[in-house]
């Protein structure tokens, strides 16, 4: 694979190169588009190949144009769309300027993975709200030419590596050819990725977002849209490393023993300067000084005047000097700062700050709020003196997990009225509690490294705080229908949006992970696929004479079917009483579970306790003939694996992941609506003990292979990579 510049720096080229050779191992040449009179200095020793060009035999006839234009990013997109036409160059190669360099080893997936490439963007050229250069006019010209094309806006830039493809660099040229005979200042690369992933989107990964460390250079310009999740590469600046400035006292050459060290230093400087800012750590000075400097901005005259007066180089010693954490800090120095242990060269510190949406675990014990308390019990066991938890219950933190709620039916009635809305007040109330909720939360999370979300959607973070968004299913997509209207409204609008936010995801199977990708576009390489288990303790076979015992004081017949889950009517509970009637089975349904937006609208022989704890729950299990659970659709479908670690013989579907949780030790229905089919299921486990006890048996062996220890260590794995991205 090759890498292309175009440079008339042949000193920062040098340098750039050596971190290329080593950090970038599928490099196999490195080609220098440069003027005439340079080519001579562009001819380095290196371990990579190198080849020289005179732009003047890339550009050909349009070299007049080149020299006499006088717009900067004009030149630039009239010489790289030309590089299409270059024999010398490859079908597919990676584009970059002079002074990017790879802070990390940069794998070829980068680029390119499932045959299909990566773009990386900087921001939407419609949020562009700047007008002083001429680079602004060309953002804003590039905007209006892809938006009468019909394209997407997004603002790509060679201030990091790109990978390109020769063919489709002519067909873009081709496109763009009308705007270029006019002059038009084209910002080359949003148009090449836009017009590529607009028209050929099958040969795109979604875009990605940008990942460059250092620019722009002032914390009062780092938007929260624009500074990038993570830093892969540097747009090297050697005015950032004169006295008094960020870098000053780190070496600018490749040293492959402290690179790492280096790049972490850098990326732990930057951070401190932008906490610093977002903290309104700045002195009174400081705060005038950036007042200025922002009024300034508005102002294109006074703007040049300042930039005049004082440099850049000069405006970002003053920020230094005025900011109280200031990245000029030495580590050496800094007796406050924290001394990490590394990960594969990078720093962990001794304890990752975790902040979870623990707002399910105050409400019924159902579902997530089962998934939450269970998996943070068992991280809590396993990994205390790794993690440091913080809970939020919707209004504060706490270090403690919180309990479900003191009035479990007045909250049931709250809800019940609640669904009864109509979709769009409901709609609005929902929105207006998650809002409410997410205001409370912004106060806390910036004290954390990873924001840890299992509910409907993740709230909105700094930059400096990653996010892991447990999925569990994506039934609102797939059966909208079974589902409160607002309440899909609701999943449509926001959580698309949110994702983009995401930088790990995990969800509870294979199926889901499908799911994901189908309804939600996410790339496998960001979801953790983590499996649910059981409570050993909890779930297991209970003695006859306690189950006995608690079947007595509940007044429930001693045979009897059992159903777990809640009302949804995905779960298709109502078959369940038909089926029993068409068998002739006098053997009633039990049903526990809190009865959601569903209500009890059933018939037959069915008992309702509602919602139970988890003790008497496993008592359910250990007594039933067996569990039925004719789901339509599941993100795992814990129930059957409880089920069948207290000996209850499962009978369910094939439907989404029920047979990955459940493999040979079920009994399977044909589809969801296969009545009969059910009832000579039933009735063959009632009339034949040995046949059922062959399936408890099974059960139980299927069972052994969950367990929460395995969720948790799964999960601290996840936190471990995210946090290392946000190191990096």
């Amino acid at each position: 694979m090759q890498i292309v510049y175009i440079s008339n720096r042949a000193h920062i080229a040098r340098e750039t190169l050596v971190y290329v050779e080593n950090l970038m191992p599928f490099i196999t040449e490195a080609v220098f588009v440069c003027p005439g009179s340079q080519v001579k200095d562009f001819h380095f020793k290196s371990r990579i190949p190198v080849r020289v060009i005179d732009e003047r035999s890339v550009l050909g006839k349009d070299f007049r144009r080149f020299r006499e234009a006088g717009d900067h990013q004009f030149k630039n997109c009239l010489l790289r769309f030309s590089l299409a036409r270059v024999k010398d160059i490859g079908d597919e190669f990676i584009m970059s300027d002079d002074d990017n360099r790879p802070l990390v080893e940069i794998p070829f997936s980068f680029y390119k993975s499932s045959n299909k490439y990566f773009g990386y963007y900087y921001y939407d050229l419609k949020k562009w709200s700047a007008r002083e250069t001429d680079y602004d006019r060309g953002q804003h010209e590039t905007c209006g030419i892809l938006e009468g094309k019909g394209y997407d806006t997004l603002s790509y830039s060679s201030h990091m590596p790109q990978m390109i493809h020769k063919g489709l660099l002519a067909e873009a040229a081709g496109v763009f050819q009308e705007s270029l005979d006019q002059g038009a200042p084209l910002d080359e690369w949003s148009a090449y990725f836009n017009f590529g992933q607009s028209v050929y989107p099958e040969r795109f990964h979604p875009p990605k977002p940008f990942k460059t460390l250092c620019w722009p250079l002032f914390p009062s310009d780092w938007d929260y849209d624009v500074r990038p999740e993570d830093f892969c590469f540097e747009n090297f600046y050697p005015m950032l490393h004169e006295n008094s400035l960020m870098f000053s006292d780190l070496p600018t050459r490749f040293d492959g023993a402290l690179y790492a060290e280096i790049a972490n230093e850098k990326i732990w400087r930057r951070t401190v300067l932008q906490k610093d800012f977002e903290a309104g750590k700045t002195s009174l000075w400081g705060k005038m000084f950036f007042l200025c400097r922002d009024m300034a901005g508005r102002f294109p005259h006074l703007k040049r005047r300042l930039n005049a007066m004082l440099p850049a180089s000069r405006q970002a010693a003053v920020l230094n000097f005025f900011m109280s954490g200031s990245s000029r800090r030495k580590s050496d120095k800094d007796p406050n700062r924290r001394q990490p242990s590394t990960v594969n060269g990078f720093p962990t510190p001794s304890k990752m700050k975790i902040l979870v949406n623990a707002f399910p675990m105050v409400n019924v014990n159902t579902g997530i709020g089962r998934y939450l308390r269970c998996l943070y019990q068992a991280l809590e066991e396993h990994y205390g003196d790794e993690l440091e938890i913080g809970y939020f219950d919707g209004k504060k933190v706490s270090s403690a997990m919180p309990s479900g709620p003191d009035n479990l039916t007045r909250w049931s009635r709250l809800v019940s009225i609640f669904w009864r809305l109509p979709a769009y007040p409901a709609f609005f109330l929902r929105l207006c509690f998650h809002f409410n909720q997410e205001r409370n939360f912004r106060r806390y999370v910036k004290d954390y490294d990873i924001y840890h979300e299992a509910g409907f959607f993740p709230f909105l973070t700094p930059s400096n705080v990653k996010i892991v968004f447990t999925l569990h299913d994506l039934s609102v997509f797939r059966f909208p229908q079974y589902h409160p209207r607002e309440r899909v409204l609701y999943s449509r609008t926001f959580i698309p949006r949110r994702c983009k936010n995401v930088s790990q995801f995990i969800t509870v199977s294979d199926f889901s992970r499908s799911e994901m990708k189908q309804f939600l576009n996410i790339p496998n390489e960001k979801i953790h696929v983590i499996y649910e288990g059981f409570s050993v303790p909890v779930f297991s076979p209970r003695p006859v004479k306690e189950v006995r015992g608690f079947l007595s004081a509940r007044h429930l017949p001693e045979k009897y079917f059992l159903f777990v889950g809640s009302g949804d009517p995905r779960k298709n509970m109502e078959i369940i009483p038909e089926v029993l009637d068409q068998a002739g089975l006098e053997v009633p349904l039990v049903v526990a579970g809190w009865s959601g937006w569903a209500g009890k609208n059933m018939w037959g022989k069915v008992l309702f306790l509602g919602y139970v704890e988890d003790d008497d729950l496993a008592r359910l299990y250990s007594g039933a003939v067996a569990l039925i659970f004719p789901s339509r659709y599941e993100g795992f479908g814990l129930p059957i694996l409880e089920a069948m670690a207290c000996g209850c013989p499962v009978v369910t579907t094939r439907e989404a992941s029920m047979p990955e949780v459940a493999g040979d030790a079920a009994l399977y229905m044909k589809d969801p609506d296969d009545a009969e089919g059910l009832a000579k299921i039933l009735k063959e486990l009632v009339e034949n003990p040995l046949h059922r006890r062959g399936w408890v048996e099974k059960g139980l062996v299927q069972a052994g292979r969950f367990s929460w220890r395995n969720t948790a260590e799964a999960t601290f794995g996840a936190f471990e990579q995210t946090f290392r991205e946000r190191n990096i």
